[in-house]
């Protein structure tokens, strides 16, 4: 759960700047496609390791990213 915080808190500040310059609904459409095809891969992610990397470090990486989408 922390890993979603990690990414989800400096997330507030880039999808402001983001959603001033490009619109929020441009920044949420592409945000939603982000976090929802993260959330379908964490279940396929679990079964090898991926570049030396454990499936934990992975999973930590995919759940910190989810809440960077999440955040903007």
């Amino acid at each position: 759960m922390s890993a979603f915080f990690w990414g989800y808190m400096p997330a507030q500040i880039i999808g402001g700047y983001l959603s001033d310059k490009y619109g929020g609904e441009v920044i949420l459409g592409i945000a939603a496609i982000v976090w929802s095809l993260l959330t379908l891969a964490v279940p396929f992610i679990t079964v090898s390791p991926i570049l030396f990397f454990s499936p934990t470090v992975i999973i930590f990486a995919a759940r910190m990213c989810t809440g960077l989408s999440q955040g903007l």
